[in-house]
């Protein structure tokens, strides 16, 4: 979290400023001397950037130097503002400070100077408690425990493959994302006015025809969904040549909302055709425009499975999207680091490649090691085992092939569904 009126700094501009290697800084414990307001276990680590200058100046009067310091040579690193005790005189200093700087780097916080003056001490604090950037994590962490959704569902929204979403980072530092805590907040207050259903339809479970949305937020979400529908329909009727994705562009609407509206005319018989070649489509676009796009990237863009947006790219040669590809990558650079220096240590070499420690130390002790078989041929050969479990045994449960192949039981029921499937002539 980084707290109103601070500023951060990374571990590489950190050792510039002390005139030291990273690594010699992290030897010496210098990082565990400071606040860390984000990253950790792998991620971007980033400090408070006063502590940092002081940290500096201290490694800067003892570089160079074998004995100990004098006492009082070195500055003591200031602790971290605590601003639940500051007087509503110095809350308003803290804040328009704090505007004005935001002011000089071109952002805007919408707060006029007459709101600021009519402000309580209570007020006052809320706005600089609502003006905290929270790290993803804690952002996930600042919704209330009875609608916070899980970390799997919540990298979902960040990566835009659901429908909900979140909003638009407030501040990126590092290439970090940030986001206000009133920002989720208010992205909280608003999705439970929608329901969980952030497509604003009847709630899942209802049985009513006569359903219609009670707050009018709602009920402006489903006129324009409707207006949209029958946009997207009157041109596939007047047009049938158009695809899916120039109607989804000229309506101004998801690729996968036009799909969907599409299968009220067309049947779902050609939707998935169209939706998978419309996909590759897009896919292609996209990879044309940025040769270097990652797998991950396009699948935020086009709001589809990470996986997917890797099978389409693989589809068009670009073998490197795959994860495992990386990891050769990976393998190869540890190989050729450990050649060039030894001496590297397991944490060293994980800052180096991105990695964890526990990884860096499987590539020390085998860095050519070739990369193990894909996920999807370790689904695809656990399929195979279902389907000849299902010949010996057609009765066989979830359960018992769970323990078999040891996975859950909800994933044995999807490889048990798949086996059993009608195969496709």
């Amino acid at each position: 979290m980084i707290m109103i009126g601070r500023r951060v700094i990374d571990r590489e501009d950190l050792a510039d400023k002390a005139g030291w290697n990273v690594n010699s800084l992290r030897n010496k414990g210098a990082f565990k001397q400071l606040d860390r307001v984000a990253g950790g276990q792998g991620a971007k680590e980033l400090y408070d950037l006063e502590q940092a200058e002081v940290l500096a100046r201290n490694f800067q009067k003892l570089k160079g130097k074998r004995k100990a310091p004098e006492p009082g040579t070195l500055e003591t690193i200031p602790s971290l503002p605590d601003y639940s005790t500051y007087t509503e005189y110095e809350l308003r200093g803290l804040i328009r400070s704090w505007l004005e700087a935001e002011a000089d780097d071109g952002t805007i916080v919408d707060l006029e100077a007459d709101e600021l003056d009519s402000m309580t001490q209570q007020d006052l604090q809320d706005w600089v408690s609502g003006h905290e950037l929270l790290t993803l994590t804690e952002a996930r962490m600042a919704v209330p425990k009875d609608r916070r959704p899980t970390p799997k569902t919540w990298e979902s929204y960040y990566a835009r493959t659901k429908v909900t979403h979140l909003p638009d980072p407030d501040r990126t530092f590092y290439g970090v994302d940030f986001w206000f805590r009133a920002t989720i907040e208010r992205w909280n207050e608003e999705r439970k006015e929608r329901g969980y259903n952030a497509g604003f339809h009847r709630p899942a479970g209802s049985k009513s025809s006569s359903w219609t949305p009670r707050s009018e937020a709602m009920r402006k979400a489903v006129a324009l969904s409707e207006e949209r529908r029958t946009q997207v329909i009157a041109l596939y009727e007047q047009n049938q040549d158009m695809t899916v994705a120039e109607i989804a562009d000229a309506v101004g609407v998801h690729v996968r909302t036009a799909f969907r509206y599409l299968q009220e005319v067309a049947g779902p018989g050609s939707s998935d055709g169209e939706a998978s070649t419309s996909l590759r489509d897009a896919v292609r676009e996209l990879a044309e425009a940025n040769p270097g796009i990652s797998g991950a990237e396009v699948a935020r863009r086009l709001g589809i499975g990470h996986s997917t947006a890797n099978r389409h790219l693989n589809e068009l040669g670009r073998q490197d999207a795959r994860p495992e590809d990386k990891a050769s990558e990976r393998r190869a650079q540890a190989a050729k680091l450990l050649e060039a220096n030894p001496d590297l240590t397991d944490e060293d070499l994980a800052e180096h490649l991105g990695v964890t420690p526990e990884t860096a130390a499987a590539y020390r002790r085998d860095p050519n090691e070739p990369a193990g078989p894909t996920k999807r041929q370790e689904a695809q050969e656990r399929l195979e085992r279902t389907k000849k479990l299902l010949e010996k045994n057609p009765d066989l449960t979830a359960d018992e092939l769970a323990a078999v192949l040891g996975l859950t039981p909800a994933t044995a029921g999807k490889y048990l569904r798949e086996a059993s499937a009608p195969q496709q002539p």
